[in-house]
């Protein structure tokens, strides 16, 4: 077979070359590193394909006119191929690959508390709330006007927040996650401040070429200000999930998730309950889509803190990947069924949400990991609860760094 060593050298030099040949004498060019993992022996001639485009070329010559110097990085994404490279570091380095990320997410909202800024509301005839009212004659008028608190609570959210990753990489079937999470809620309005932390635990196990199982577990504290007058409000939450997902061909997958979410809080308990199923088509590595169905339920106790409810959800996305950029769009349509009414309606009420979002992302530069995403999301809201809010707009940019891990 032929020498690995020879094979490597042959192709080390090109890339540089055809750029130095292509940009011309007022560039500098220089091949900083290379990494090359071999599938398999060669024992016939072999051939390689070196390419760039012209708008790859174009994009160099902007970014060297306002940056004077860059790095250009081409990494594989072949599954095979990064978990021999796994393997191979894991001997020589040992399996763990550590980093740290740094972030901050700044945004306008509405309402801090996504709730409504109704001033009043009117009990449905028939409800508890008209009825109580209706054995207090004099002191209560049913069918007036019940007048609520207005807390002004729009404002730009700011939250930070620092993860420690740890990733247990040996290119077998196994690889594990640790992550470690500290944040810290911030807002311009104040008396909506607050922190917290978690422990998320990942395990992936890959079967054969086309099946991988997914299990997480996530234990969490926080407590936050509902408003300048109020006491902080604390809670735990404890979070379990297994997705299961196959390959159908180069173009398309599946994966079914099931999930569930317990959340403590001195006023009591709620445990969600989630299952939902994905198809995904991708066409080539810069264009994807997907369309997801979820069913999820919420059982409160006590029944006082929120009514428990059944939800189901479509969703719909796709995604757009350029050289440092990605583009996705996503429409999401739930419908909500409380299973009791409140105090002030009849019966039990529906909500119906349809919310479209947009994200923009770049990563400007591969050595430190830099990530900004611009969101926007616009939600529209139809309920028969006048404290639900109708329409809601919000933005928000994320700013991310992280550190280590190579």
């Amino acid at each position: 077979s032929i020498f690995g060593g020879s094979m490597f050298s042959a192709t080390d030099p090109i890339a540089m070359t055809q750029l130095i040949s292509i940009l011309g004498d007022n560039y500098v060019v220089w091949d900083k590193s290379s990494e090359i993992f071999f599938k398999r022996p060669a024992k016939e001639n072999l051939y390689a394909t070196f390419t760039f485009t012209e708008d790859e070329i174009q994009a160099i010559k902007d970014s060297i006119a306002t940056e004077k110097e860059i790095t250009i990085a081409d990494l594989t994404d072949d599954p095979q191929m990064l978990r021999r490279r796994d393997r191979l570091r894991a001997e020589c380095d040992g399996p763990w690959r550590r980093s740290v990320t740094i972030g901050a997410i700044m945004g306008y909202r509405p309402s801090l508390l996504d709730r409504s800024r109704v001033a009043g509301i009117k009990a449905e005839i028939g409800s508890q709330l008209y009825l109580q009212c209706l054995q207090l004659p004099g002191l209560c008028n049913p069918k007036a006007l019940f007048h609520l608190p207005v807390v002004r609570d729009s404002g730009i959210d700011i939250w930070t927040y620092v993860k420690l990753n740890q990733l247990h990489r040996t290119g077998g079937n196994w690889s594990f996650d640790v992550v470690t999470m500290i944040f810290r809620r911030q807002p311009s309005r104040s008396g909506f401040t607050g922190f917290g932390a978690s422990l998320r635990l990942a395990a992936i196990r890959r079967i054969g070429a086309k099946y991988r199982l997914h299990l997480t577990g996530e234990q969490g504290l926080s407590s936050f200000h509902r408003g300048k007058d109020m006491s902080a409000s604390s809670q735990s939450h404890r979070q379990y999930g297994a997705l299961w997902s196959w390959q159908h061909n180069h173009q398309f997958v599946s994966s079914f998730k099931l999930g569930r979410l317990d959340v403590v809080s001195r006023n009591g308990r709620q445990r969600h309950q989630s299952s939902g199923y994905s198809l995904g088509f991708s066409a080539n590595p810069d264009f994807s889509s997907w369309i997801t169905l979820a069913r999820k339920t919420r059982n409160t106790v006590p029944a006082t803190v929120a009514p428990s409810s059944r939800e189901w959800s479509l969703g719909i996305a796709m995604q757009m990947a350029w050289d440092k950029t990605k583009v996705r769009l996503r429409r999401d349509y739930v419908r909500e069924r409380f299973n009791t009414s409140l105090i002030y309606l009849v019966r039990p009420h529906l909500v119906q949400t349809r919310r479209t979002q947009a994200d923009i992302s770049f990563t400007p530069d591969r050595k430190y990991k830099p990530k900004i995403v611009f969101s926007i999301t616009d939600k529209k809201v139809s309920s028969a609860d006048p404290l639900h809010d109708r329409s809601a707009i919000t933005a928000s940019v994320n700013l991310e760094m992280t550190i280590g891990g190579d």
